[in-house]
């Protein structure tokens, strides 16, 4: 589509390279009674594969289901592939889940239907031919692995299968974005690493960009740079930096995320940790901002130059 035909709401202005970019995103509780999401601001590259990390209730579910077109926030925006979706039309919402994105969560599998059908569906719901629809979904079962059971029904599925089924259904339609709510939570650990090496080839074959919502740590860290969650908002992101050139080999820097205005929250073990309480000291110093507990920091100038 040309940039003049564009509708509305895509926002020409989002980077080349940003697939994802929420800013100053709010949504409050459905009993009315507070926030789910406070405020969150926070990019994703185009093609990056980034796990989203954080306890119950930290808001993960509800964040997905706003960047599958689900659910509309209640203030700011959140722009996915240049598409504002908190201006879209209901058909441009329409259009968005139908061709952009995939999302694993919950009830993914129509029961009674078999692997393939289940695979076909999509690519049916979106127009493609029934023998076109028939050779991508045998393509997927085979890349997931499921040449054997594709013709069972997904409600006798055992889990890792069930789970393998639902990615290949999702992106049977070749979204750009896939999100994963929990994927691996009922699985063992080492049919999660299974299901966490075909999310790995999918997002190197179909160049991806994948978000996937844990509370699984150690999952996390295996797939690197994650974004950490906690009450409705993003708090910190893991990046790597590679510094061989000067023998450093990898470094993993966690930095905190601002918020649309330009707050930064401090854990309750960051905290803990520095004494602080319900206020704290901010100093601007040469090249950083420090934050310390309210007693006055302890003066670090050399002591001919104290008074």
């Amino acid at each position: 589509m040309a940039a003049a035909e564009q509708p509305a709401a895509v926002v020409a202005a989002l980077g080349p390279e940003s697939h994802v970019e929420c800013s100053g995103l709010t949504l409050e509780a459905a009993n009315g009674r507070g926030f789910v999401l406070r405020d969150l601001s926070f990019a994703i590259e185009r093609g990056a594969l980034r796990p989203l990390l954080g306890p119950a209730a930290s808001g993960k579910s509800i964040l997905l289901r706003v960047l599958a077109g689900l659910v509309r926030p209640r203030a700011g925006s959140v722009r996915v592939d240049g598409l504002d979706l908190s201006l879209a039309s209901d058909a441009e919402l329409r259009e968005f889940r139908r061709e952009s994105v995939g999302l694993v969560g919950g009830e993914d599998l129509t029961p009674r239907l078999s692997v393939a059908a289940n695979i076909e569906l999509p690519l049916r719901l979106s127009g493609v031919p029934a023998g076109r629809a028939r050779r991508q979904a045998a393509d997927l079962i085979t890349l997931a692995g499921l040449e054997e059971l594709a013709g069972v029904r997904a409600e006798r599925l055992p889990p890792l299968a069930a789970a393998r089924a639902a990615v290949a259904a999702a992106v049977a339609h070749e979204p750009g974005l896939l999100l994963l709510d929990e994927p691996t939570a009922a699985l063992h650990l080492d049919e999660r690493e299974e299901l966490v090496d075909l999310l790995r080839i999918l997002h190197r074959d179909l160049r991806l960009t994948l978000l996937l919502a844990t509370r699984d740590a150690s999952l996390a860290r295996r797939l690197g740079g994650e974004l950490r969650m906690r009450d409705g908002r993003i708090v910190s992101e893991l990046v790597r930096r590679s510094a061989f050139s000067r023998g450093e080999g990898e470094r993993v820097d966690e930095l905190a995320v601002l918020d649309h205005d330009g707050r930064v929250e401090l854990s309750p073990e960051q905290r803990r940790e520095l004494g602080i309480g319900r206020r704290a000291r901010v100093t601007i110093e040469d090249d950083h901002i420090a934050v310390w507990p309210e007693r006055p920091p302890p003066d670090t100038r050399p002591p001919w130059r104290r008074r």
